[in-house]
């Protein structure tokens, strides 16, 4: 006889879920619309309804190894169309923001991302970690003469510390990324997977990573149509913010340094990033505020990272404005300001909305991987 996993119900599951932002669970009552709608879903065991399900019965494990809950993109037809106006789409969100807490390591520390009482400790962490740095890097007296930022805070230093931080993240990112890989390879979704049928591993993840930078699967979102245009200035603003970080670390190896002019391409780089990523952080805010409706439940989850991603771009240009004035105590007290929070924003990258990009762009590679999405 066939030996079956028996999943437990959790009825704490179901209080964090609801308290995660999934308010309207218990609304639900099976009809189906939300998988019917949703372009999404895929034909075979189609997803929010089953979920739903799942959640209402809290059955926890066959959720956190579910990869469909990260094939959502949020874009709230499901919530649209629902008859009862149970909000899948917050639903899946808040299972979303349990499974980084459940999968992250240190755990606590991404727990702390649920609840605004901790905002202040988990903002002062990162300025004790910077100051101590910086403490030992320098004096941080402010330099006369030339506003040059490489004399406040040497070059050499500032990559010293932007690598240890990189790789802090990497490794924990690579942790939580190999628990979810694990789990939802423990549970299989698709029959046809179970025979052992899988495509490659490296195509499907290749396949997974184009559709990730074209945001294709925004496009298909019906009730939402912006918020491809939102997240694709986020993230290429990101990216480019990105490039002009490694810029500038190539222009220190080869003995060219700041302040470089405003033609030079890591300026280039780094003020269209910042433009980018303050337009598309300014239309997230204007949507949320405004299609309340169709825009699903925002939460303090999903409030910490776009306010933080934010200020960095608005400290990042300010920082760059009061240098062109001449005002020395102002550039190098916002460009303090500025490395904080892009300090804050990296090391908790792991454990806050950031995250999605870990989690999803896995999940997308298994679907792909065993038929569940077209590669």
């Amino acid at each position: 006889m066939e030996k079956r996993n028996i999943m437990k119900p959790d009825s704490e599951f179901v209080r964090e879920v609801i308290g995660l932002g999934g308010e309207s669970l218990k609304k639900c009552f099976q009809c189906g619309t939300c998988s019917v709608v949703c372009s999404l879903s895929a034909d075979d065991k189609p997803f929010p309804r089953k979920e739903m399900m799942w959640a209402q019965r809290g059955l926890k494990d066959r959720l956190l190894k579910d990869p469909d809950v990260w094939l959502c993109h949020q874009c709230n037809d499901c919530t649209t169309y629902c008859p009862r106006d149970a909000k899948p789409g917050d639903v899946l969100a808040a299972i979303r923001s349990y499974s980084i807490t459940n999968y992250a390591l240190p755990g606590f520390l991404a727990k702390a991302f649920s609840s605004p009482k901790y905002l202040l400790p988990l903002l002062a962490l990162p300025a004790l970690l910077l100051f101590a740095f910086l403490g030992v890097a320098g004096d941080l007296t402010i330099p006369k003469g030339e506003i040059v930022l490489n004399h406040f805070i040497p070059n050499t230093d500032a990559y010293i510390g932007m690598a240890v931080t990189v790789a802090f993240v990497a490794v924990v990112a690579a942790i939580g990324g190999f628990r979810f890989w694990k789990g939802i390879n423990e549970f299989e979704t698709n029959p046809a997977s179970t025979s052992g049928t899988r495509g490659s591993l490296w195509r499907s993840f290749v396949s997974a990573i184009v559709d990730i930078l074209k945001h294709g699967n925004f496009g298909k979102c019906q009730a939402n149509k912006t918020n491809r245009y939102t997240h694709l200035a986020i993230f290429y603003g990101f990216i480019l913010l990105l490039l002009a970080a490694f810029l500038g670390a190539v222009y220190h190896l080869s003995g060219i340094e700041s302040p470089y002019p405003l033609t030079s391409p890591i300026k280039i780089a780094g003020n269209l990033g910042s433009l980018l990523l303050l337009t598309g952080c300014m239309l997230a805010i204007y949507r949320r505020f405004s299609t309340k409706s169709s825009g699903g439940k925002t939460t303090y989850f999903d409030w910490f990272l776009i306010l933080l991603l934010t200020f960095v771009a608005i400290s990042g240009i300010a920082t760059e404005v009061v240098r062109l004035a001449e005002l020395p105590t102002a550039t190098y007290s916002v460009y303090l300001v500025h490395l904080w929070l892009l300090f804050t924003l990296l090391i908790y990258a792991p454990f806050s909305k950031g995250a999605h990009l870990i989690y999803r762009t896995l999940a997308m590679t298994y679907a792909k991987q065993v038929g569940r999405v077209v590669s």
